[in-house]
């Protein structure tokens, strides 16, 4: 190391000069947008307006001449030492800084083009050249655009047709977090040509841009054993997540002409993973102790009652409370149904109540659990499988407040004179008022954004608990909590925080799906006993359906479309023999897992069958909502009977020993040793390090 230290000393500066340095003048193209856009808004800052102007001007011209002599000296490399240049070119992460210098030409670009405020006009420096750009037509702007935008279309195809077609260099291997530079590239270039007036140019490039934007961002959130970790020295190029999102929310607001729900869904997600890669590592637990573990394989059978009692058994609060939310709905409708219409409100009352009876108790019970045995409440909260279940209490409590939030005026609807039991206060809620209701919302949706950020915060950070390794069927739960948020906020009039919730929920469902589709976790590890939870894919796009109503007003293309897709998975999961005769054998508590995602179902079949109006969608609402409460019935008849024998049973106290247990190795990495035994090495690498340097 010292030897190569010392000849990389030696070495030209040529030689020393890479491609990653093209990344300066970028960041500081990007400072004299940033400005530029400040400087044409009306905003009401507290500096004044001349600021922005000279902020953009200096910028503007520090990156020209950064860029103008970072060129000329790489293309002096390029002459000098080419055999250096084809070694980056060939390497997964310097051929990305390729991009660099395009997308800061680009920018600059940007900063030329007419915008319709200056707020210097009209002051004693409106006469200095420095601050009158001389605009350009658009013919000469159209010619510059293409001449930087054509090397990004070369590099995008050169990149993306090696995904495609290359035997060694797939997407799983070479990606890395500098693989954003190229979607950011299509990104910055779709947003000028919108400006040209190119908009079909513009489009085309966004929607190649955003479908790889997913690829990428879903491989590097799995977190595949073959990318390998990122060097400490190359960490801040993590933060290129960030940007991406980003530069897509303002190229599709020049692209549509708005900055509507896209714009703002692409926003608040980049607004999310720059709060995750800047939290504090401490504020999550690091590692669960093997010496806990190995003192509760012993005298288990002497547990007490708390020691047992695991977060899973919330989920029979959270599907009461699925049962009253989905009776609410049919109740405040006007459906024409076979059974009258009491019938809706004596369900919604009797679930509302024994959901709040059994949420209460749980929560008491895992109270006094967190405060005598926090050995396992940790260990739980470490576990990939068991950890989901901590959402379940406050999607609960969300529900139940839900059901409370519809106008009386709706749900009283068949309370008519001459009905003995209208002037009962158990049909008549009491309204709460507004301060109220967003009070406790905001108390149990926290909880929920925290448990949130220790789970995807992991997933995109830590080296060992990946996303490939530890997504199960229960992390469905943490995005139905995020879509059950989103939709409370947006009947609480808060709509700017449903879609942020929204957007995080959906992006990483996406995440989740793909990786539980391609069955590279330990889903196969999981006992059959929990295989209902397989179930929870079904309630994410039910709930989120629901969700994408209630913000966007009405049950448009994106609900049937989730709403499709969930009930796709439904049939797909009931014909799959394995995941349901095989799991009902023996009566036990994750047979709770098979009526809330039913009764989501059913939910969005509702607000299905009220969008279209159709007689096969109120036969499909009508089967499902009486399906999902008998499955509901007769699991509360089981818990009841059975319930006692289940949570004192051997097999009960096994299953406390088990949650605690040393987590088992993912069997994806024994596949993935079988199929490739030696990683990859990048032909550049011998070349690369040998003239590598820190030369800033």
């Amino acid at each position: 190391m010292a030897g190569r230290h010392e000849s990389d000393q030696s070495s030209p500066f040529l030689a020393r000069f890479h491609a990653d340095l093209f990344r300066v003048s970028m960041a500081l193209a990007s400072q004299a947008v940033l400005w530029r856009t400040l400087s044409s808004g009306s905003f009401s800052d507290p500096w004044p307006p001349i600021f922005n102007s000279i902020a953009e001007k200096f910028f503007w011209l520090l990156a020209a001449l950064v860029l103008s002599s970072s060129t000329l000296a790489y293309l002096f490399k390029s002459i000098f030492y080419f055999h250096i240049v084809k070694a980056e070119f060939l390497d997964r992460w310097q051929v990305n800084y390729l991009f660099a210098p395009w997308i800061a030409a680009i920018l600059l670009l940007q900063c030329v083009l007419p915008s319709r405020y200056d707020h210097w006009r009209g002051s004693s420096l409106e006469g200095i050249k420095i601050f009158n750009w001389g605009y350009l037509n658009s013919t000469i702007s159209r010619t510059i655009w293409c001449a930087f935008t054509i090397p990004i279309l070369l590099l995008e195809v050169k990149i993306y047709g090696q995904w495609f077609t290359k035997g060694k260099r797939f997407l799983s291997t070479v990606a890395n977090p500098s693989t954003h530079l190229s979607l950011i590239g299509s990104f910055v270039a779709a947003q000028t040509a919108a400006r040209l007036a190119w908009l079909e140019l513009g489009l085309f490039l966004f929607s190649v841009g955003i479908i790889h934007y997913v690829v990428v961002f879903v491989t590097l959130y799995q977190r595949f054993p073959c990318t390998g970790s990122v060097p400490v020295q190359l960490r801040p190029a993590s933060f290129l997540s960030i940007a991406a999102p980003s530069v897509a929310s303002i190229a599709w607001e020049a692209v549509s002409g708005h900055f509507g729900s896209g714009c703002k869904m692409l926003y608040f997600l980049s607004l999310f993973l720059f709060t995750l890669l800047v939290k504090p590592a401490s504020l999550l637990p690091q590692a669960a102790t093997t010496t806990m573990d190995r003192k509760r394989g012993t005298g288990q059978s002497l547990s007490p009652f708390l020691a047992r009692f695991h977060a899973d058994l919330f989920i029979a609060s959270m599907a009461l409370a699925g049962q009253a939310v989905l009776w609410r709905t049919m109740n405040s409708i006007s459906f024409y149904d076979p059974w009258p219409p009491i019938f809706n409100s004596v369900v919604e009352k009797y679930s509302w109540l024994l959901a709040a009876l059994a949420l209460s108790s749980s929560f008491l019970f895992y109270l006094l659990k967190s405060i005598f045995y926090s050995n396992i409440v940790k260990a739980e909260f470490l576990h990939p499988f068991w950890v989901n279940y901590l959402f379940t209490p406050w999607i609960s409590a969300i529900l139940l407040l839900r059901c409370i939030l519809i106008p009386a005026s709706i749900q009283d609807q068949y309370w008519r004179p001459g009905i003995r039991l209208e002037g009962t206060n158990f049909f008549n809620w009491a309204r709460l008022g507004r301060v109220i209701s967003r009070a406790l919302w905001g108390s149990f949706t926290l909880p929920v954004l925290l448990l949130q950020f220790k789970i995807y915060g992991q997933s995109f950070t830590k080296d060992k608990q990946i996303m490939a390794a530890m997504a199960t069927p229960s992390t469905h739960l943490s995005m139905i909590g995020h879509f059950a948020a989103a939709q409370t906020a947006a009947h609480l009039s808060l709509p700017q925080i449903s879609l942020f919730l929204f957007s995080i929920g959906i992006m990483h469902c996406v995440v989740v799906f793909i990786t539980l589709y391609q069955r590279l976790s330990r889903f196969r590890s999981i006992t059959m006993q929990l295989r209902p939870a397989s179930f929870l894919s079904i309630a994410a796009p039910s709930v989120a359906s629901v969700a994408w109503e209630s913000i966007s007003g009405y049950f448009g293309a994106g609900c049937k479309m989730l709403y499709f897709l969930s009930l796709f998975l439904f049939t797909a999961l009931i014909v799959s023999s394995p995941l349901c005769q095989n799991s009902i054998k023996k009566f036990s508590f994750a047979w709770w897992a098979y009526s809330f995602p039913v009764t989501m179902l059913a939910l969005s079949s509702a607000s299905y069958a009220k969008a279209t109006d159709t007689v096969l969608a109120h036969q499909i609402r009508r089967v499902l909502s009486m399906a999902s409460l008998f499955v509901t019935l007769v699991l509360l008849l089981l818990s009841i009977v059975s319930g006692k024998a289940v949570i004192f049973s051997n097999n009960a106290r096994q299953r406390c020993d088990q949650r605690t247990a040393t987590p088992m190795p993912s069997p994806f990495c024994t596949i993935y040793e079988t199929v490739y035994p030696t990683p990859m090495v990048s032909p550049s690498s011998t070349i690369y390090a040998s003239s590598s340097t820190s030369f800033l």
